[in-house]
C-alpha cells in the first residue's frame, strides 16, 4: 500500500475524536461563562427620578412633663344642733332627718375634692341635748356625710360636754358614716392626721382652746380634762383667756412639732383648723393673728378658724420663708338656731345667720415636690329658718349667682334680709375674698 494512502487512512480515522474533543471543550468554556458572569460585570441598577433619601439621626427625646396635681379643699364652720333643729327633723320617736337644711349648699361641697366641717356637738347617744351640753342624733353625721363632707373636725370647746365616753363615740360615730376625724383620736393614733386624696398627701393639724382655771389642770368648756381624755385632745392655751407667755409659747411649739411630724409622714399639704377667738366679736384679736403667723411659720399651707359664731375677716399672711398663707379667722355659723330672734341681747346677733364656706385650691408639682400655688376665696351664705306646711324649715342659701330666685326665699319671703347679710359679709370677710 502506497504511503499517501495510510497517511489518509489515518487522518479518516482521528477526524471524529477531534470534533467529540472539540465540543467537549466549548461546553466547558459556556459553563465557565455563565457561572462566572454575575461576578465578571455586576448589573447597574435601573435609572429612577427620585431624589437619593438622606438619613439623619433623630434628636434625643426631652424630659417628661412635670406632673402638675390641683386640690379643691372646701370648709364650713361650726355645724351645732340646738333643740328647735332636731324637733324640725324628727320623723319618728326617736328618728331624725337632718339632710333638708344643706341641699342649697350641697352642691358646692360636692364640688370640692376634699371638704371638712367643724361639728360643735358629740354623739354620745341617748336623748339629744343642746346647750351647754350638746349630744345631736347620729342621723346628723349621716346629714353632714350626704351634704358632701369628707371630714369631721371633732375639735372644739363642746367636745368633752359628754366626757370621756362621749368623746369617743363621737370619733366612732363620724367614722361609721365615712366621715374621717380629726382634732381627737383614739390613744393609738397620732395627734394629726394623713389624707390620701387625688395623689397628693394632706396632713391636718388642728386643736381648740383651753379654758383657764386658775390652777395646772387643762380644762374645755369649763369641765377638767380627766388624765384619760387628755392625751386624746388637741387643745392649747391662748393669752385672750388669761394663760401665762409660757404656756402659749409651749402649746405653740407642740403645733410646730406636729406640722413637723406630719410632713416628716410625707403630708405634701398642710391644714391647720383652730378653735379661738372671742364669742360673737367681728374681729380677730392679737392672739388670733400671732397665732397664725406662727402657724404660717411653721408650715401651714392655709390656717381656718371657728368658735366665734360670727364671721371675720380673711387675710393673706407672709410665712417667714416668703410663702402668702390664707387664714380666715372665723367662718361662722354653718349650721345652728343662733339668729336675732333667739339672741336678742346679744351683741352682733344677726351676724351668727351668716356663714362663708372657705374655698382652697393648691396647685402641687408632685415631680419636684413643691406647692407652686395658692387660690382662695369664700362662698357666703345665710341660713333662713321659716315655717311652711305647719312645719319648721332650715335651708342654707349660697348667696352668689341668681340667689333671688332662690325656691326658699321665695317661700320665707326673707329675701332682703339675705341681701343685707350679703352686704355685711362683703365688708366684714373682705371684697377680694368673696366669691360671685
Amino acid at each position: 500500500m502506497a504511503r499517501s494512502d495510510r497517511h489518509k487512512k489515518t487522518k479518516a480515522r482521528l477526524k471524529p475524536r477531534f470534533f467529540v474533543i472539540l465540543l467537549v471543550l466549548l461546553a466547558v468554556l459556556a459553563l465557565v461563562f455563565f457561572v462566572w458572569k454575575p461576578f465578571d460585570r455586576p448589573e447597574t441598577p435601573p435609572a429612577t427620578d427620585d431624589p437619593p433619601t438622606v438619613t439623619t439621626p433623630e434628636d434625643p427625646p426631652g424630659p417628661p412633663p412635670d406632673e402638675i396635681i390641683s386640690l379643691s379643699l372646701v370648709t364650713a364652720g361650726d355645724a351645732m344642733v340646738h333643740r328647735s333643729q332636731w324637733l324640725a327633723a324628727q320623723t319618728g320617736e326617736d328618728t331624725y332627718d337632718f339632710r333638708d337644711p344643706f341641699r342649697f349648699v350641697k352642691p358646692f361641697i360636692e364640688a370640692a375634692d376634699l371638704a371638712v366641717v367643724n361639728v360643735e356637738t358629740t354623739f354620745s347617744g341617748g336623748p339629744p341635748e343642746g346647750y351647754p351640753a350638746f349630744s345631736a342624733p347620729d342621723e346628723f353625721a349621716g346629714a353632714l356625710r350626704w351634704a358632701g363632707f369628707d371630714v369631721a373636725n371633732t375639735c372644739n370647746n363642746h367636745m368633752f360636754d359628754k366626757q370621756t365616753n362621749g368623746l369617743l363615740r363621737t370619733i366612732r360615730v363620724a367614722r361609721e358614716n365615712n366621715l374621717a376625724t380629726v382634732g381627737s383620736h383614739f390613744e393609738w393614733e397620732a395627734p394629726y392626721t394623713i389624707m390620701d386624696v387625688k395623689g397628693l398627701r394632706i396632713g391636718f393639724v388642728t386643736a381648740t382652746y383651753e379654758t383657764f382655771t386658775g390652777t395646772a389642770e387643762h380644762a374645755l368648756n369649763g369641765i377638767t380634762l380627766t388624765s384619760d381624755a387628755f392625751p386624746l385632745i388637741n387643745s392649747f392655751r391662748s393669752a385672750d383667756y388669761g394663760f401665762s407667755e409660757w404656756e402659749v409659747n409651749t402649746d405653740l411649739a407642740k403645733f410646730t412639732a406636729w406640722i413637723r411630724e406630719a410632713r416628716q409622714e410625707g403630708a405634701d399639704v398642710i391644714v391647720c383648723f383652730l378653735h379661738w377667738g372671742q364669742e360673737y366679736s367681728l374681729l380677730a384679736n392679737d392672739a388670733q393673728k400671732s397665732t397664725a403667723k406662727a402657724l404660717a411659720d411653721a408650715g401651714a399651707d392655709v390656717v381656718i378658724g371657728s368658735h366665734p359664731h360670727v364671721p371675720q375677716a380673711a387675710e393673706w399672711v407672709t410665712a417667714a420663708d416668703g410663702r402668702t398663707v390664707p387664714v380666715y379667722y372665723s367662718l361662722g355659723n354653718f349650721i345652728s338656731n343662733q339668729r336675732r330672734e333667739t339672741l336678742p341681747n346679744t351683741p352682733n346677733n344677726v351676724f351668727t345667720e351668716e356663714t362663708a364656706l372657705a374655698r382652697v385650691t393648691f396647685t402641687y408639682n408632685k415631680t419636684k415636690g413643691v406647692l407652686e400655688g395658692v387660690t382662695a376665696d369664700a362662698v357666703p351664705c345665710w341660713l333662713d329658718k321659716y315655717t311652711a306646711g305647719g312645719a319648721t324649715h332650715y335651708a342654707l342659701v349660697p348667696l352668689v349667682g341668681s340667689f333671688e330666685t332662690n325656691e326658699a326665699l321665695l317661700a320665707s319671703g326673707h329675701l332682703d334680709r339675705a341681701k343685707d347679710a350679703l352686704s355685711r359679709m362683703t365688708d366684714l370677710i373682705g371684697a377680694s375674698f368673696i366669691a360671685k
